[in-house]
Protein backbone atom coordinates (compact mmCIF):
# COMPACT_ATOMS: atom_id res chain seq x y z
CA UNK A 1 0.00 0.00 0.00
CA UNK A 2 1.60 3.26 -0.91
CA UNK A 3 1.65 6.24 1.25
CA UNK A 4 0.37 9.55 1.42
CA UNK A 5 2.02 11.83 0.73
CA UNK A 6 1.63 14.66 3.33
CA UNK A 7 2.41 17.68 2.00
CA UNK A 8 -0.26 16.86 -0.66
CA UNK A 9 -2.46 16.10 1.81
CA UNK A 10 -1.77 19.61 3.53
CA UNK A 11 -2.21 21.33 0.32
CA UNK A 12 -5.46 20.22 -0.20
CA UNK A 13 -6.71 20.65 3.17
CA UNK A 14 -5.52 24.28 2.06
CA UNK A 15 -7.55 24.70 -1.20
CA UNK A 16 -10.56 23.51 1.31
CA UNK A 17 -9.41 25.79 3.81
CA UNK A 18 -8.83 23.37 6.52
CA UNK A 19 -5.90 23.22 8.51
CA UNK A 20 -3.85 20.67 8.89
CA UNK A 21 -3.60 18.96 12.15
CA UNK A 22 -0.91 18.45 15.13
CA UNK A 23 -0.17 15.04 13.87
CA UNK A 24 0.41 15.49 10.18
CA UNK A 25 2.77 18.42 10.40
CA UNK A 26 4.77 16.58 12.67
CA UNK A 27 4.77 13.38 9.96
CA UNK A 28 5.70 16.12 7.14
CA UNK A 29 9.15 17.28 9.59
CA UNK A 30 9.90 13.77 10.27
CA UNK A 31 9.89 12.76 6.33
CA UNK A 32 11.86 16.19 5.64
CA UNK A 33 13.96 15.02 8.74
CA UNK A 34 14.65 12.18 6.62
CA UNK A 35 14.66 13.57 3.22
CA UNK A 36 17.12 16.46 3.83
CA UNK A 37 20.46 14.10 4.77
CA UNK A 38 19.89 12.06 2.23
CA UNK A 39 19.72 15.14 -0.97
CA UNK A 40 22.91 16.66 1.11
CA UNK A 41 24.91 13.06 0.83
CA UNK A 42 23.70 12.91 -3.11
CA UNK A 43 25.15 16.41 -3.39
CA UNK A 44 28.28 15.53 -1.68
CA UNK A 45 28.75 12.58 -3.83
CA UNK A 46 28.25 14.87 -7.13
CA UNK A 47 30.69 16.91 -5.98
CA UNK A 48 33.13 14.11 -4.82
CA UNK A 49 32.89 13.07 -8.43
CA UNK A 50 32.77 16.17 -10.46
CA UNK A 51 36.24 16.66 -8.25
CA UNK A 52 37.99 13.61 -9.11
CA UNK A 53 38.15 14.22 -12.56
CA UNK A 54 41.97 15.46 -13.23
CA UNK A 55 39.94 16.35 -16.83
CA UNK A 56 38.15 19.49 -16.56
CA UNK A 57 34.08 19.11 -16.57
CA UNK A 58 31.56 21.50 -17.04
CA UNK A 59 27.25 21.00 -16.85
CA UNK A 60 26.15 23.36 -19.73
CA UNK A 61 22.38 24.65 -20.28
CA UNK A 62 20.61 24.18 -22.93
CA UNK A 63 21.50 28.58 -23.40
CA UNK A 64 25.30 27.37 -23.29
CA UNK A 65 25.65 29.06 -20.08
CA UNK A 66 27.78 27.26 -17.35
CA UNK A 67 25.77 25.13 -14.37
CA UNK A 68 28.62 23.91 -12.88
CA UNK A 69 32.27 22.55 -13.60
CA UNK A 70 35.23 21.45 -11.39
CA UNK A 71 38.86 22.87 -9.87
CA UNK A 72 40.63 21.05 -13.05
CA UNK A 73 38.37 24.09 -15.46
CA UNK A 74 39.46 26.95 -12.84
CA UNK A 75 43.03 25.92 -13.11
CA UNK A 76 42.84 25.54 -16.97
CA UNK A 77 41.26 29.31 -17.54
CA UNK A 78 42.63 30.47 -14.47
CA UNK A 79 38.95 31.66 -13.42
CA UNK A 80 37.39 31.28 -10.35
CA UNK A 81 34.86 28.86 -10.25
CA UNK A 82 32.30 32.11 -8.92
CA UNK A 83 33.13 34.07 -12.40
CA UNK A 84 32.68 30.92 -14.66
CA UNK A 85 29.26 29.86 -13.45
CA UNK A 86 26.66 31.78 -15.41
CA UNK A 87 28.92 32.58 -18.28
CA UNK A 88 28.72 31.93 -21.83
CA UNK A 89 30.81 28.80 -21.82
CA UNK A 90 32.18 29.41 -25.25
CA UNK A 91 34.19 32.44 -24.82
CA UNK A 92 36.52 30.68 -23.14
CA UNK A 93 37.50 28.62 -26.31
CA UNK A 94 40.16 30.42 -28.56
CA UNK A 95 37.46 29.40 -31.19
CA UNK A 96 34.22 30.19 -30.25
CA UNK A 97 31.77 29.32 -32.82
CA UNK A 98 33.39 25.99 -33.16
CA UNK A 99 32.88 25.52 -29.24
CA UNK A 100 29.22 26.55 -30.32
CA UNK A 101 29.08 23.97 -33.03
CA UNK A 102 30.26 21.34 -30.52
CA UNK A 103 26.91 21.93 -28.36
CA UNK A 104 24.63 22.34 -31.40
CA UNK A 105 25.79 18.89 -32.63
CA UNK A 106 25.65 17.45 -28.99
CA UNK A 107 21.56 19.00 -29.04
CA UNK A 108 21.40 17.49 -32.34
CA UNK A 109 23.57 13.90 -31.80
CA UNK A 110 23.54 13.31 -28.36
CA UNK A 111 26.95 13.55 -28.37
CA UNK A 112 30.29 14.10 -29.26
CA UNK A 113 33.77 12.74 -29.40
CA UNK A 114 37.18 14.01 -29.85
CA UNK A 115 36.37 17.79 -30.87
CA UNK A 116 39.78 19.39 -31.29
CA UNK A 117 39.43 22.82 -29.46
CA UNK A 118 41.64 25.27 -27.44
CA UNK A 119 40.90 27.08 -23.86
CA UNK A 120 42.38 30.21 -23.51
CA UNK A 121 44.07 30.57 -19.70
CA UNK A 122 43.07 34.31 -18.68
CA UNK A 123 46.85 34.96 -19.25
CA UNK A 124 46.67 34.21 -22.63
CA UNK A 125 48.43 31.06 -23.29
CA UNK A 126 46.06 28.62 -24.71
CA UNK A 127 45.67 24.38 -23.96
CA UNK A 128 44.63 22.20 -26.61
CA UNK A 129 41.97 19.75 -25.74
CA UNK A 130 39.44 17.30 -26.68
CA UNK A 131 36.65 18.19 -26.22
CA UNK A 132 33.69 15.23 -25.21
CA UNK A 133 30.04 16.23 -24.39
CA UNK A 134 26.54 14.32 -24.10
CA UNK A 135 23.47 15.65 -23.47
CA UNK A 136 21.83 14.93 -19.73
CA UNK A 137 18.25 14.44 -19.32
CA UNK A 138 15.30 14.87 -16.17
CA UNK A 139 13.43 12.04 -15.12
CA UNK A 140 10.71 12.96 -17.92
CA UNK A 141 13.45 12.37 -20.63
CA UNK A 142 14.04 16.06 -21.18
CA UNK A 143 17.03 17.31 -22.00
CA UNK A 144 18.22 19.39 -19.44
CA UNK A 145 22.03 20.36 -20.54
CA UNK A 146 25.26 19.27 -21.79
CA UNK A 147 27.79 17.38 -19.50
CA UNK A 148 31.09 17.75 -20.99
CA UNK A 149 34.93 16.83 -20.42
CA UNK A 150 38.09 18.94 -21.87
CA UNK A 151 41.19 16.26 -22.33
CA UNK A 152 44.25 17.99 -22.19
CA UNK A 153 46.17 16.94 -25.24
CA UNK A 154 49.52 19.22 -25.03
CA UNK A 155 51.48 16.20 -23.96
CA UNK A 156 50.35 14.30 -27.16
CA UNK A 157 50.79 16.69 -29.55
CA UNK A 158 54.37 17.64 -28.15
CA UNK A 159 55.26 14.01 -28.75
CA UNK A 160 53.34 14.28 -32.41
CA UNK A 161 55.64 17.15 -33.15
CA UNK A 162 58.94 15.47 -31.81
CA UNK A 163 58.22 12.67 -34.53
CA UNK A 164 58.17 14.90 -37.39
Amino acid sequence: MEKEDPLRKMRVQNLTSEHPKKEELEEFAEDHGRVEPALRLAQAHQRSLMETSLDPLLMIDPQGKIGDLNAALEKMTGIPREQLIGTDFTQYFTEPGRAQAACIQVLQDQAVQDWALEIRHRDGYTTPVLFNARVFKDSEDQVRGIFAAARDITEWRRAEEALR
